[in-house]
Protein backbone atom coordinates (compact mmCIF):
# COMPACT_ATOMS: atom_id res chain seq x y z
CA UNK A 1 0.00 0.00 0.00
CA UNK A 2 1.56 3.49 -1.09
CA UNK A 3 1.77 5.51 2.16
CA UNK A 4 1.74 8.95 1.55
CA UNK A 5 3.72 11.41 3.93
CA UNK A 6 0.04 12.74 5.26
CA UNK A 7 -2.57 11.23 7.21
CA UNK A 8 -5.28 10.40 5.52
CA UNK A 9 -7.32 12.68 7.46
CA UNK A 10 -5.01 15.82 6.01
CA UNK A 11 -5.18 14.49 2.97
CA UNK A 12 -9.07 13.79 2.85
CA UNK A 13 -9.55 17.33 3.83
CA UNK A 14 -7.13 18.74 1.27
CA UNK A 15 -9.06 16.87 -1.21
CA UNK A 16 -12.57 17.48 -0.09
CA UNK A 17 -11.76 21.66 0.80
CA UNK A 18 -11.35 22.56 -3.31
CA UNK A 19 -14.99 22.11 -3.73
CA UNK A 20 -16.52 23.53 -0.49
CA UNK A 21 -17.52 27.22 -0.52
CA UNK A 22 -16.39 28.85 1.98
CA UNK A 23 -17.31 28.10 5.72
CA UNK A 24 -18.27 31.13 7.87
CA UNK A 25 -20.52 31.89 11.06
CA UNK A 26 -23.92 30.49 9.28
CA UNK A 27 -22.14 27.22 8.25
CA UNK A 28 -24.04 24.25 10.05
CA UNK A 29 -21.81 20.82 10.88
CA UNK A 30 -24.31 19.11 8.11
CA UNK A 31 -23.98 21.17 5.61
CA UNK A 32 -19.76 20.28 5.55
CA UNK A 33 -20.40 16.41 6.58
CA UNK A 34 -22.50 16.46 3.60
CA UNK A 35 -19.46 17.56 1.21
CA UNK A 36 -17.09 15.19 3.07
CA UNK A 37 -19.89 12.43 2.44
CA UNK A 38 -19.59 13.32 -1.26
CA UNK A 39 -15.70 13.38 -0.91
CA UNK A 40 -15.83 10.24 0.86
CA UNK A 41 -17.67 8.45 -2.03
CA UNK A 42 -15.79 9.72 -5.09
CA UNK A 43 -12.50 9.28 -3.47
CA UNK A 44 -13.14 5.27 -2.86
CA UNK A 45 -15.12 4.95 -6.09
CA UNK A 46 -12.01 6.15 -8.26
CA UNK A 47 -9.70 4.21 -6.10
CA UNK A 48 -11.82 0.97 -6.50
CA UNK A 49 -12.68 1.33 -10.13
CA UNK A 50 -8.89 1.87 -11.14
CA UNK A 51 -7.93 -1.19 -8.69
CA UNK A 52 -10.77 -3.30 -10.78
CA UNK A 53 -10.36 -1.99 -14.27
CA UNK A 54 -13.87 -1.18 -14.52
CA UNK A 55 -16.20 1.25 -14.35
CA UNK A 56 -18.24 -0.64 -11.60
CA UNK A 57 -18.76 2.20 -9.18
CA UNK A 58 -18.43 5.33 -11.78
CA UNK A 59 -22.51 4.09 -12.54
CA UNK A 60 -23.20 4.74 -9.04
CA UNK A 61 -22.09 8.05 -9.61
CA UNK A 62 -23.57 8.82 -12.88
CA UNK A 63 -27.21 7.42 -11.26
CA UNK A 64 -26.60 9.58 -8.82
CA UNK A 65 -25.98 12.77 -10.56
CA UNK A 66 -28.54 11.72 -12.80
CA UNK A 67 -31.19 12.06 -9.86
CA UNK A 68 -29.40 15.17 -8.18
CA UNK A 69 -27.98 17.14 -11.01
CA UNK A 70 -26.93 20.13 -8.58
CA UNK A 71 -24.48 17.39 -6.76
CA UNK A 72 -22.54 17.52 -10.68
CA UNK A 73 -20.28 21.11 -10.11
CA UNK A 74 -18.96 18.99 -6.55
CA UNK A 75 -18.80 15.64 -8.24
CA UNK A 76 -17.00 16.34 -11.60
CA UNK A 77 -14.25 18.17 -9.79
CA UNK A 78 -13.88 15.67 -7.38
CA UNK A 79 -13.48 13.13 -9.46
CA UNK A 80 -10.71 14.75 -11.57
CA UNK A 81 -8.92 15.87 -8.76
CA UNK A 82 -8.90 12.02 -7.38
CA UNK A 83 -7.65 10.97 -10.62
CA UNK A 84 -5.01 13.63 -11.15
CA UNK A 85 -3.69 15.06 -8.20
CA UNK A 86 -4.16 12.06 -5.56
CA UNK A 87 -4.17 9.52 -7.61
CA UNK A 88 -1.06 7.97 -5.91
CA UNK A 89 -2.63 7.41 -2.70
CA UNK A 90 -3.91 4.15 -2.98
CA UNK A 91 -5.50 4.60 0.58
CA UNK A 92 -9.23 3.66 0.82
CA UNK A 93 -11.33 6.16 3.36
CA UNK A 94 -12.77 3.95 6.12
CA UNK A 95 -14.87 5.26 9.01
CA UNK A 96 -15.05 9.32 9.64
CA UNK A 97 -16.06 11.96 11.61
CA UNK A 98 -16.48 15.28 10.87
CA UNK A 99 -17.32 17.68 13.50
CA UNK A 100 -17.58 21.47 12.85
CA UNK A 101 -17.82 23.90 16.29
CA UNK A 102 -17.29 27.37 17.25
CA UNK A 103 -15.29 28.03 13.52
CA UNK A 104 -12.85 24.51 14.30
CA UNK A 105 -13.11 21.41 11.76
CA UNK A 106 -11.88 18.37 12.78
CA UNK A 107 -12.18 15.66 10.38
CA UNK A 108 -11.11 12.05 11.57
CA UNK A 109 -10.47 9.31 8.79
CA UNK A 110 -9.01 5.59 8.98
CA UNK A 111 -7.04 4.49 6.31
CA UNK A 112 -7.93 1.25 5.03
CA UNK A 113 -5.89 -1.17 2.55
CA UNK A 114 -7.87 -1.80 -1.00
CA UNK A 115 -8.72 -5.53 -1.21
CA UNK A 116 -7.58 -7.23 -3.91
CA UNK A 117 -9.20 -7.75 -7.07
CA UNK A 118 -11.16 -11.02 -7.15
CA UNK A 119 -10.28 -13.25 -10.04
CA UNK A 120 -13.38 -14.56 -12.01
CA UNK A 121 -12.86 -18.99 -11.46
CA UNK A 122 -13.38 -21.12 -14.56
Amino acid sequence: MDRPSLKISQTFIDFVKSVMPPVDENTTEDQIRTFFELGFMVWNAVLLDSVNKNNFYKGYIEDLLSQNPGFDMFIRPLIERRKTLFANDKRLIGNFTVIYKDGNLNVRAEARAVPKPKKNKK
